[in-house]
């Protein structure tokens, strides 16, 4: 999955930013915990409105075009009252995907597979 984001919301506290993205194509909502140190030395604009591309990916990829670049694990997924969520656990830290659709790409994925994110 690449997506272009826009991010809709930014909480920082104890040293800790929680990014709220929207995905400009899919009715997608992402909701990703990184170290507001990590934004800092990545130089990532994460000012409300602004756009960013995210990439998840189950194979390893180039991240020399990438700011910022992980391997999680997709943990969990849950569904109810038409909300399909899929949840990434990126060394502790937490990247959650809502969609009121299926995702293709998570539902073809096995929970507990190593996947790799992106974003710049």
């Amino acid at each position: 999955m690449e997506s272009e984001v826009i991010v809709d919301d930014v909480e920082v506290k104890n040293g800790l930013s929680v990014l709220t993205l929207k995905s400009l194509k899919e009715n997608i909502k992402i909701i990703l915990e990184l170290p507001t140190r990590i934004i800092r030395e990545a130089e990532l604009n994460i000012s409300r409105g602004a756009s960013l591309l995210l990439k998840i990916a189950s194979s390893e990829f180039n991240e020399a075009p990438w700011k910022i670049y992980a391997e999680g694990v997709y943990y969990m997924k849950k569904t109810g009252n038409g909300n399909h969520t899929y949840y990434i656990s990126i060394g502790g830290l937490q990247l959650k995907l809502l969609s009121d659709t299926p995702l293709d790409d998570f539902e073809k994925v096995k929970v507990m597979t190593k996947l790799y994110i992106a974003l710049k």
